[in-house]
């Protein structure tokens, strides 16, 4: 058989079903390895505005340099400092397993009875909201993760900037913008039962 045949018998609705899935289960065993791994003695890292074990500005050739940022590991982390790295880790990964989770309900629905109805226009609404405000909430609660971190490690190293989620606001925008179509066709679909 062609391959332009078998792309258009593949139930693509099945296909990125499969996709989702295996992408919540990769999400869920790498968070769980990187949790298990920072609390079991491998360690959460930092970033510092400058270097705290040495100047600022160094000469390295006979060039004059000058840190940036500052990446440390720290060994042996307290409570506080594995809560501010979790936090800031897992705020973007709740978002992700969430809107995930959500399209997976969409998939099930829309393989077992007609995908142009008001639900799934309810769902993508749904989906959309959770990017865009789920988005900026982890965006900011990494940020404040990162500056209650570094504020751990020495005086007056506080480090951690936000920026704007343009991901999670593209995605979010895009799936809105799937369902103002989708409820364009419920509206055309109800006008033309209402002809017939």
């Amino acid at each position: 058989m062609p391959l332009a045949a078998k792309l258009r018998k593949t139930n693509w609705l099945n296909e990125l079903r499969i996709l989702v899935i295996a992408g919540i289960t990769l999400v869920l065993v790498f968070t769980a390895y990187e949790i298990v791994f920072a609390t079991t003695g491998g360690g959460p890292t930092v970033s510092l505005p400058r270097n705290p074990t040495g100047p600022e500005k160094f000469e390295v050739g006979g060039q004059a340099m000058s840190h940036v940022a500052t990446e440390l590991y720290i060994l042996e982390p307290t409570g506080a400092q594995l809560g501010w790295y979790l936090a800031g880790r897992l705020a973007n990964v709740i978002v992700l397993i969430a809107v995930l989770s959500m399209l997976l309900g969409l998939l099930n629905r829309a393989r077992r009875a007609n995908p142009f109805t008001r639900a799934t226009v309810r769902d993508l609404r749904w989906i959309s909201v959770v990017l865009i405000a789920g988005g900026t909430l982890a965006s900011l609660v990494e940020a404040i993760a990162a500056m209650g971190l570094s504020a751990s490690i020495p005086p007056g190293n506080i480090a951690g900037t936000w920026k704007l989620p343009v991901l999670w606001l593209l995605t979010g925008f895009g799936a809105l913008a799937v369902s103002e179509i989708v409820a364009r066709g419920c509206a055309l679909r109800e006008e033309l039962d209402e002809v017939v």
